[in-house]
């Protein structure tokens, strides 16, 4: 839990500096001139006025008649943002790195509170191991997401149950869901399931992002391919890197 809790303060800093710093495509862009009182906007021309104090009475009459000229910005542009589900890989091969998976949830879990959208955690293990916890907006408590945080399974590895709650979610109502599908890889779905899946993914238009712990092993991608639409793996980019870029992508709502 303690690693857990300083990789999640690692993460959650760095989603307020992306959201105080950064825009989407087109946001804040200074396109035209216009008048106004907004003094963050206001042109250094007209700002100069308050240099002198001949000159201070004319800044104060422009802006309290709105007319300080201003630079004009692109409106914020609105996005649709899905809910969320996380699975992660409980299996005893994922213990050494549990706590960064757990971290990895919890920060998306942090995404989903933050814009009310809904949010499923799903751990599994073996057929008969299972665990969802779900986060409704405003219907837990940290103390729920506390206890979610510290299981874990420590058995086998089946990956057709947990997607399987993943379809049940999205029947139930989770809408325009990003999945994330955090694993060391070490199993595998057969092919008529998988057939079931991908029709499923593309009828409701959801992304399926597999976070592959895989260190070196090159050949544990092919379990995530059959059903996954974009890839991350620890063997070709870094954890944080890895959990950066997927959290910023959620975080705008274009993880597809």
């Amino acid at each position: 839990l303690l690693e857990i809790s300083q990789l999640l303060g690692k993460y959650k800093k760095m989603l307020i500096d992306k959201r105080k710093n950064s825009f989407t495509y087109g946001e804040g862009e200074k396109y035209d001139l216009t008048t106004g009182n907004d003094i963050n906007t206001c042109l250094s021309a007209d700002m100069a006025l308050l240099s002198t104090p001949q000159t201070q009475p004319l800044f104060i009459h422009k802006f309290m008649n709105g007319g300080l000229t201003q630079y004009r910005k692109r409106e914020a542009v609105a996005k649709a943002k899905g809910d969320i589900i996380v699975c992660v890989d409980g299996s005893g091969s994922m213990s050494g790195v549990i706590a960064w998976a757990m971290a990895l949830a919890l920060a998306l879990q942090e995404i989903a509170a933050e814009d009310k959208r809904k949010f499923a955690l799903i751990q599994f293990g073996d057929k008969d191991e299972l665990r969802i916890d779900e986060f409704l907006p405003g219907l837990y408590t940290p103390e729920d997401v506390m206890d979610a945080a510290s299981h874990f399974f420590d058995g086998g590895t089946n990956f057709e149950r947990p997607l399987n709650e993943v379809m049940q979610l999205i029947e139930k109502g989770y809408h325009d869901a990003e999945v994330a599908f955090i694993t060391d890889g070490r199993c595998k779905i057969s092919d008529e399931f998988a057939k079931r899946f991908v029709e499923f993914r593309e009828i409701h238009k959801l992304t399926i992002t597999g976070i592959l712990l895989d260190e070196s092993n090159s050949n544990c991608g092919a379990s995530l391919q059959p059903f996954c639409n974009r890839l991350y793996r620890t063997s070709t980019m870094n954890k944080n890197a890895i959990a950066e870029d997927l959290l910023k992508r959620i975080d705008s709502g274009d993880a597809a």
